[in-house]
């Protein structure tokens, strides 16, 4: 009598080897577990790890989660983005910025601080239409570069 786990086709198993026929991406002679690089064990079988093959420690996920292993600066179920302070080399990996992209970030962010003051401050502010006319070039201006800094 066969005992064929819950990611078998058919609760049958071959009469001589005992061997259980398994859904796709699970293993074992009762199809109880996922195959290597699968994950997600259920009835319908197991699901492909889809790691970012670039920036993963190979194709092997956590059979559980599929989180996939990240190499260093690397995050995402996937490990497909890079760590904040990383940025991506194309076909290679996510590599640590220097101290120059560092302090960059820095100030772009003090910056975006100070464009947020100055624009609840221009609210505020009684014009003339000339004046306004110009407080709102500066705004856009601001909103520019507040999209140009999360680029960053």
């Amino acid at each position: 009598m066969c005992s064929c786990a819950l990611a078998s086709s058919s609760p049958q198993c071959h009469q001589k080897t005992g061997q259980c026929a398994c859904m796709s991406g699970s293993t074992g002679s009762r199809c109880e577990a996922c195959q290597h690089g699968y994950w997600n064990y259920g009835p319908f079988g197991c699901k492909k790890c889809d790691c970012e093959a670039d920036l993963s420690l190979g194709i092997v996920c956590d059979v559980i989660t599929g989180q996939c292993h990240c190499q260093d600066g690397t995050t995402g179920p996937r490990c497909d983005q890079c760590l904040p302070e990383y940025f991506r080399i194309p076909t290679y990996s996510c590599r640590l910025c220097d101290e120059c992209v560092h302090l960059l970030n820095a100030d772009s962010d003090a910056l975006l601080i100070s464009a947020d003051v100055v624009n609840a401050s221009v609210g505020n502010v009684s014009t003339k239409a000339l004046t306004g006319a110009r407080l709102k070039r500066i705004e856009t201006e601001m909103s520019k570069l507040r999209v140009c800094s999360h680029e960053l």
